[in-house]
């Protein structure tokens, strides 16, 4: 199931808050009921999600450039 963008969500908040059901906002947007469904049971707010951090780097900026150029060195050869 896509990830409905914030003005997506926003669309789908608008319509529900006018009192259509699940079933007018899938005929009027074409998002499935179960993306509406979804959407509106676990959202609490339309603020845009943070990006997620992920893993840290084990190499410094420093030493990632030279492991770059090194790499480029030896593709030239």
């Amino acid at each position: 199931m896509p990830i409905l963008q914030c003005d997506q969500r926003q669309e789908i908040t608008i319509l529900r808050n006018n009192g259509l059901t699940y079933q007018k906002i899938h005929e009027k947007t074409g998002y499935t009921r179960d993306q509406i469904r979804y959407f509106l049971r676990d959202s609490v707010d339309l603020t845009p999600q943070k990006k997620k951090t992920g893993r840290r780097l084990k190499l410094s900026k420093r030493e990632l450039d030279e492991l770059i150029t090194w790499i480029r060195s030896s593709l030239e050869r």
